[in-house]
């Protein structure tokens, strides 16, 4: 017994370690990203939304750099394989956080007869917010994962973040492989519905991957705009689909044609939006590919992170997910 009880004392302490070095990392990435965006001000009040914000580093960022901020969160419970919520005692006063699967809430007209048991977003739903965080990702350790149920989480985060950012207010979203269709057409959306598009690719964490973020700025002010209601409507539609369809009725995975109702595939391959898609990927890819290369960048301590143990040397075993 107490052998056991030590090994779990070990295991314990090593995964508060892994959790205390990933908060760490995430408030390095936004620090990064907010470099250069220049996505939150220093000053005056803001009020912000972040889905999937456990361990918590992009809103201790957020209430640090801006003391007038207050925000919102969801995050995915410890028990399903969320991360612990380690924001400073400090911050917490201002900061509202909801612990649930964002597969939980009703995002789309579902038909009567389905028995699904699925909510109201816990805020209330005209709240608009100057800055929307979509960083929310699939747990690996989920108890009940379905192929498909990536997709579902990323467009139940666009229907969530495009109601929820006021007009004119900035989205900051969470996407993979620029060069896919179905990534660019997300991209060609965000740039007509928004007044400016950057893309981000971290050079501190997943740098040989393919994530990337995207900074969408003036949301409802691009050339597009008019289309906003439209898109998210036709996005409640996706999320149905992709939540009962499917062979079984269980939902299905995101086709590449699905996303038609933003851009028609041989449209999106049209020169100028290609030239647009290419001048969007130029920073993304150059990261990546550095790192692909096994060129380095400095260690976070230059990034203003300083004096973070590596715990993965100390117990690898672990994932950190």
């Amino acid at each position: 017994d107490s052998y056991a009880e030590h090994e779990k004392k070990v295991a314990e302490n090593a995964s508060a370690r892994k959790n205390s070095y990933w908060f760490s990392k995430m408030k390095a990435v936004f620090k990064e990203l907010d470099n250069q965006t220049s996505c939150i001000p220093r000053k005056g009040p803001l009020k912000f939304l972040d889905l999937g914000c456990c361990p918590g580093g992009f809103t201790s960022y957020i209430l640090s750099k801006n003391s007038s901020a207050q925000g919102l969160g969801i995050s995915s419970e410890i028990e399903n394989g969320g991360h612990k919520f380690l924001l400073e005692d400090r911050h917490r006063a201002r900061f509202k956080i909801y612990y649930a699967d964002l597969a939980y809430y009703r995002l789309g007209p579902l038909p009567k007869s389905d028995n699904k048991v699925l909510h109201a977003l816990p805020f209330d739903s005209t709240k608009r917010f100057d800055v929307v965080l979509l960083d929310g990702h699939q747990l690996r350790k989920h108890p009940s994962a379905r192929p498909g149920d990536w997709d579902r989480l990323l467009v139940s985060q666009l229907i969530i973040g495009l109601q929820a950012a006021k007009p004119g207010g900035t989205l900051v979203i969470k996407l993979a492989d620029a060069e896919q269709v179905t990534t660019a057409k997300l991209l060609h959306m965000l740039d007509v519905l928004s007044a400016r598009l950057e893309t981000f690719k971290p050079r501190y964490m997943h740098a040989t991957r393919g994530t990337f973020y995207a900074v969408a700025k003036g949301v409802g002010e691009g050339r597009g705009a008019a289309r906003l209601l439209a898109l998210v409507d036709a996005l409640k539609e996706l999320w149905v689909d992709l939540t009962i369809g499917g062979a079984d009725g269980a939902g299905r995975v995101l086709g590449e044609d699905d996303l038609d109702f933003i851009i028609g595939t041989a449209e999106v391959r049209q020169a100028k939006n290609l030239d647009r898609l290419v001048e969007l990927g130029q920073q993304v890819w150059a990261v990546q590919a550095r790192a692909l290369a096994g060129l380095r960048d400095p260690p976070l301590v230059s990034a203003g992170i300083g004096g973070l143990e590596d715990p993965f040397a100390v117990a690898p075993a672990v994932a950190v997910v």
